[in-house]
């Protein structure tokens, strides 16, 4: 669980593994592809600008749609994004006297790094790809794009144990 503490909330930091949204959001698909590109990480959604932790009101019927909806977005990725690649978790959230909130979450989206031998894209009718680097998703032009496959093809980087993305439970906050 979270707890929502405001004299606390400095602690929260976008990294290049790691972001934060205040809401489900178009760009989500640019950054997952971008986290895919590179180490992979963790989207924290109901955390706003200010490093705040605010949630999203979830029915359990809206967290299973959302869950399914944001798993689905790397439906349309080139090579095709193996959906053990996504996760999605759902973190409840305490109030500042340990008291939950009713259906008040903090979505957790966990992207593993993508097989590093590929470069993902968002679309496989034209290839739109993007990279998560520091602490911002980077759109590739065509010449990057090139000289990325031709590296990742030629030389792929050591890919990152898939235990490093599983967390404790329960996640905690403070």
């Amino acid at each position: 669980y979270i707890i929502i503490h405001k004299c606390k909330h400095y602690k929260f930091f976008e990294k290049n593994n790691i972001a934060f949204k205040e809401e489900h959001t178009a760009t989500i698909t640019r950054l997952i592809c971008g986290l895919l590109n590179n180490k992979g990480g963790r989207i924290y959604f109901g955390i706003n600008d200010d490093k705040y932790v605010i949630g999203n009101y979830l029915s359990y019927k809206q967290r299973d749609d959302l869950r399914v909806g944001l798993i689905n977005l790397t439906s349309n990725f080139y090579p095709e994004c193996k959906s053990s690649k996504v996760s999605v978790h759902f973190i409840p959230i305490k109030n500042s006297n340990r008291k939950f909130l009713n259906d008040r979450y903090v979505t957790k989206m966990i992207v593993k790094q993508g097989d590093t031998d590929k470069l993902y894209s968002i679309s496989q009718k034209e290839y739109i790809s993007f990279k998560r680097l520091q602490g911002m998703v980077t759109p590739l032009r065509s010449e990057v794009i090139a000289d990325e496959i031709y590296k990742r093809k030629n030389n792929p980087e050591k890919q990152i144990p898939e235990n490093e993305f599983i967390d404790p439970e329960p996640d905690e906050i403070v």
